[in-house]
Formats: C-alpha cells, structure tokens, sequence
C-alpha cells in the first residue's frame, strides 16, 4: 500500500486520475499530467507506465516543441530571407 499525505490511503491500482494527478504534483511531475489526463490514466494504468513509454512520450513532446519553434521561426526568417534578397537585386540594378 502506497500512501502519501493529500492521498486516500488505498492501494496505487485503486487511484482514480484525480489521485494521480495529486501524486504527479506531489512530485513535481505537472507537466505530465496532461498527457495522463488525455490518456485517462488512473492508477492501474500508472503501474504499468514504463520507462520505454515514458522516453516516448517525452520525445514526442519534444519534437512537438521542436516543431512549435521551427513554425515561430520561419516567418521571420523568410522575411529576413526577402530583404536579403530585395537588397542584393537592388545593388545590381545600380
């Protein structure tokens, strides 16, 4: 039986999601909780998370952020690009 303060004093497998996200906070894990809310993850589903699963998950949030960044990055950038180019057309023409 695992138990913590703020936690029913049950089981892990018994956990509704609500008590794992309490769990998540309690260790400084929020970030993941969105992923295991999306996924309904309760406690059954916790005890058989992995380290594989987890590798996985955190990549795929990685390229995600990755991709976010990449999509801020690109108008600006293809601006700068334009200019460049705007201004080595006009240095030719003179």
């Amino acid at each position: 039986m695992f138990s913590q303060k703020g936690l029913q004093r049950h089981p892990v497998n018994e956990w509704n999601e609500r008590e794992v996200h309490r769990w998540l906070k309690q260790k400084g894990l929020t970030k993941l909780w969105r992923h295991f809310r999306d996924n309904k993850v309760d406690g059954k589903v916790l005890l058989q998370t992995t380290n594989q699963y987890l590798g996985e998950y955190l990549l795929q949030g990685l390229y995600k952020e990755l991709l976010s960044y990449s999509i801020q990055l690109i108008q600006p950038l293809n601006i700068i690009q334009l200019s460049l180019k705007s201004n080595t057309a006009k240095l030719y023409r003179s």
